[in-house]
């Protein structure tokens, strides 16, 4: 019952869900549910031995439990994403982030909703069977989203065109995201005010709309560097053809003209 009342199982459900739902677009390695599966336990063991909340007493060690948290999973994730589906390693620890980012955002919610219950005197047990179900369904109903509009709006073909750049600077954004999320996982989000639990949440929607709007540039980048590569495929195609004519052109009006003085030397010797 500690890993219900530390939510170290469904933590790691949301993680392991947002990773499949970025996987589901893609083209799959072979046995790649058995992979998938295989990775659960792993997720749980490490969920539940970097458990920030039970391990910090202060802000900052909050702050850098939640900090080595999202690199174990980074690493973790990446690794179970590149071993379930044919992307390079980039990508697949591109995923990892957007994993990272959708399941802790979804874990905020309904972190909050049971700060709601509890201000206002009705704490939720979470033994309870209706409160199991509930996690069900909001584990559910995330993982439709993210397969619905996500994963398949930040994918190109099939695949991800992810450069070094993009990489380290959806990984530090994931940082920025992690330090937000430091206040609104921990207990001090009971006493803070109202306001302040809106910026930080403004905060980290910035940074999840940031990190949304870098993988549209660089998925348009990628779309124009197909277009001129065509555009100089046609061109050359064009100009070779257009050469090909001239050459046969000129060498018909060579030969007439080799024929007509043939003709003028024929007629000469026979007058």
């Amino acid at each position: 019952m500690n890993l219900l009342a530390r939510h170290v199982i469904f933590r790691a459900l949301l993680r392991w869900t947002a990773a499949v739902a970025f996987c589901i677009p893609l083209k799959h390695r072979p046995h790649a549910r058995l992979r998938a599966l295989g990775m659960l336990l792993p997720l749980l063991g490490l969920t539940y031995v970097l458990d920030p909340a039970s391990q910090s007493t202060s802000l900052h060690e909050l702050q850098f439990s939640l900090l080595t948290l999202y690199v174990a999973f980074f690493v973790l994730l990446g690794m179970m994403i590149y071993a379930c589906v044919e992307i390079d390693k980039k990508s697949a620890l591109y995923c990892a982030v957007w994993s990272l980012l959708a399941s802790q955002t979804a874990y905020e919610c309904w972190h909050l909703v049971e700060v709601f219950f509890e201000r206002r005197g009705t704490p939720l047990d979470l033994r309870s069977l209706p409160v199991m179900l509930a996690q069900l369904a909001a584990g559910a109903f995330f993982y439709f989203v993210i397969c619905t509009t996500l994963s398949r709006k930040v994918s190109y073909k099939g695949g991800y065109n992810i450069g070094p750049r993009q990489l380290t600077s959806a990984f530090f954004i994931g940082i920025l995201f992690m330090f937000q999320a430091a206040l609104l996982s921990g207990g001090q989000v009971v006493v803070l005010d109202r306001s302040l639990i809106m910026t930080m949440f403004v905060g980290q929607f910035y940074f999840l709309t940031l990190l949304y709007f870098q993988t549209e540039v660089f998925k348009k980048s990628a779309i124009q560097k197909e277009m001129d590569t065509l555009n100089l495929f046609f061109y050359m195609s064009a100009s070779g053809s257009s050469i090909r004519w001239r050459g046969r052109t000129s060498r018909s009006s060579t030969s007439a003209a080799d024929d007509g003085e043939l003709r003028l030397s024929l007629m000469s010797s026979m007058a």
